[in-house]
C-alpha cells in the first residue's frame, strides 16, 4: 500500500508533548482536538464511490478500483492515526489520478431500481433513472436482458422474484382474513345501542355525517398523487385539524357532556374514543390508511386498553428501558411443572451469616431469591 501522502490525504504527526508546550497548553490540546474532531467524515464518500466505480468497471481489483480501497483503508483509521482528507481533496484525487477512467461513475442498477420503486411507492413523480431507462429494470426483471454484474444478478434474478413470490403468497393468504375489528368498533356500537336518548342518538347521527364529510375532504386532498412527502404530510394535518374540530353540539346533556370532560389529564376523552370507534366503524373498511393517519393514537389506546394488560409509562421513562420479547405463557396441555427448589441447597457463605434473618444493622433483608419469586 502506498503512502497516505501519495493519495492526497494530509498526516497530523504531532505528539502529545509537542502539543503541551507552553503555559496555555491544555487550551492547546482542547482546541486541536475538537478541530481534529469536527473536520467532516467523508469515509461514506469514497465508501460509495468505491462501489460505483468498481461496478462500473466490472472488476474489484483494478489500478483505479485498488487506489479507492487504499484511501477507504486509510479513513477507516484516521481517527486514531490524525488521516486528513476532505471532500475537495478526494475530488481533486479522483481528476488527477490517470488509474480512474470514470471520474463519475453511476449508481449501479439495481440500487436505481431500488431508488425508483421507493419513489413510485411513495407517490414522487421527481425521480431520474440516471444512467438507465425503466427498459433496462423491465428487461432484467422479465428475463429479456441478462445482467452482467453479480450485484445486479443477485438483485434481479433472487432478490426480487423471491420478494414478488412472497408478496402474491402474502396477498392470497389475506384475501379471505377478517376485515372488521370488533374491539375498535366496540366503543361506538356499544354507546349506539345503549340507550334510546333522542339527543344521543342525534349526536351520533351527527358524528356520522360529519366522518362522511371528512372521508370527501381526504379523497380531495390525499387520496391522489402527490408530488413530495411534505406535501403528504401537510394534507394529512389539514384532515386531522379538521377531525379534531368535529365536536358534540347538545353539551346541555349531562351524558354528552360527560364525553368530552377528562376523566384523567392527558388519556384520551370518551369523545375522542367515541369519534376514533365510529371513524374506524364506519370509513376504516376501505379507509384504513385515512382511519389510522388521523386517530391512530386514539384507535392504539382503544386496542391496547383491550387486552388487559396494557403498561403505560412516559416516554423518558420508555427511552431508558429495554423491551424484551414477551414470554407467552405456554398452553395448559404444554405445561410443565418447575423443578423442586431448595434454599438450602444454595450458598451464602460469600455474603455473610445472618441467621435471623436481619443484616448487621438489624434491618430486614431478603435474598435474590425471595425477589425473584414475588415477581
Amino acid at each position: 500500500m502506498q503512502l497516505p501522502e501519495s493519495f492526497g490525504i494530509k498526516v497530523d504527526r504531532r505528539t502529545v508533548e509537542e502539543i503541551n508546550r507552553g503555559n496555555e497548553a491544555l487550551d492547546e490540546f482542547f482546541r486541536a482536538s475538537f478541530e481534529f474532531k469536527c473536520r467532516p467524515d467523508i469515509l461514506g464518500i469514497a465508501t460509495n464511490f468505491h462501489e460505483k466505480l468498481a461496478y462500473a468497471e466490472n472488476t474489484v481489483h483494478s489500478p483505479g478500483v485498488n487506489s479507492i480501497a487504499d484511501i477507504h483503508d486509510y479513513l477507516v483509521d484516521a481517527a486514531k492515526m490524525g488521516y486528513i482528507l476532505d471532500d475537495a481533496g478526494l475530488t481533486k484525487f479522483i481528476h488527477s489520478t490517470i488509474d480512474i477512467k470514470n471520474k463519475n461513475p453511476p449508481d449501479p442498477a439495481f440500487k436505481q431500481d431500488m431508488q425508483r420503486s421507493t419513489k413510485v411507492n411513495s407517490m414522487s413523480t421527481s425521480f431520474q433513472s440516471g444512467s438507465f431507462d425503466s427498459r433496462t429494470f423491465e428487461d432484467y426483471r422479465t428475463g429479456k436482458r441478462e445482467p452482467v454484474q453479480i450485484n445486479d444478478y443477485v438483485y434481479f434474478k433472487v432478490l426480487v422474484p423471491h420478494t414478488d413470490d412472497t408478496l402474491k403468497k402474502l396477498r392470497t393468504t389475506l384475501k379471505d382474513a377478517p376485515k372488521r375489528d370488533t374491539v375498535l368498533e366496540n366503543p361506538y356500537d356499544m354507546q349506539r345501542k345503549s340507550t334510546s336518548d333522542p339527543e344521543v342518538q342525534g349526536e351520533l347521527e351527527f358524528l356520522v355525517k360529519s366522518l362522511a364529510e371528512l372521508r370527501q375532504n381526504w379523497l380531495q386532498l390525499v387520496a391522489k398523487k402527490i408530488d413530495s412527502p411534505a406535501a403528504h404530510d401537510l394534507r394529512v394535518q389539514q384532515c386531522h385539524e379538521s377531525y379534531a374540530r368535529i365536536m358534540p353540539r347538545a353539551t346541555s346533556n349531562p351524558l354528552i357532556n360527560n364525553w368530552t370532560t377528562p376523566f384523567v389529564l392527558g388519556a384520551p376523552t370518551q369523545w375522542e374514543c367515541l369519534k376514533a370507534s365510529a371513524l374506524f366503524s364506519k370509513e376504516g373498511m376501505k379507509f384504513e390508511y385515512m382511519a389510522f393517519h388521523i386517530a391512530g393514537r386514539e384507535l392504539g389506546y382503544i386496542k391496547a386498553q383491550s387486552t388487559g394488560r396494557a403498561h403505560t409509562v412516559v416516554h423518558p421513562m420508555w427511552a431508558g428501558m429495554k423491551p424484551r420479547k414477551e414470554k407467552r405463557p405456554a398452553r395448559a396441555e404444554q405445561a410443565v411443572p418447575p423443578p423442586a427448589f431448595d434454599l438450602n441447597d444454595l450458598d451464602f457463605s460469600d455474603y455473610g451469616e445472618y441467621p435471623d434473618g436481619n443484616g448487621e444493622d438489624g434491618l430486614e433483608y431478603c435474598t435474590a431469591v425471595e425477589m425473584s419469586s414475588d415477581e
